[in-house]
């Protein structure tokens, strides 16, 4: 059970990162046609993947590597409107 309960937590977290990746590339396009091209793309596919994350290997979360790392700014993503009224809203 618990080795059950860890998998499913980093998957869950994969895909948490997965969505607030894609929500920043979203926001952060400026080009409509951009834009639409990135939402049309994402739709064909699927936020349930993990072929970019190294799951061998060590980790280092220290203030020294994370200076660097996308920083993640909710208020902005929830902004992020795609869909109004049913219409693609870009």
């Amino acid at each position: 059970m618990i080795a059950d309960g860890c998998k499913r937590l980093i998957e869950n977290a994969i895909i948490c990162w997965n969505y607030l990746y894609l929500s920043k590339l979203i926001h952060d396009t400026t080009s409509k046609s951009e834009k639409e091209n990135l939402i049309n793309t994402i739709k064909k596919g699927s936020v349930i993947v993990w072929q970019h994350i190294n799951f061998q290997g060590e980790y280092d979360f220290s203030e020294e590597n994370l200076k660097d790392s996308i920083e993640f700014r909710l208020p902005e993503l929830l902004e992020v409107e795609i869909f109004k009224n049913g219409k693609q809203n870009i």
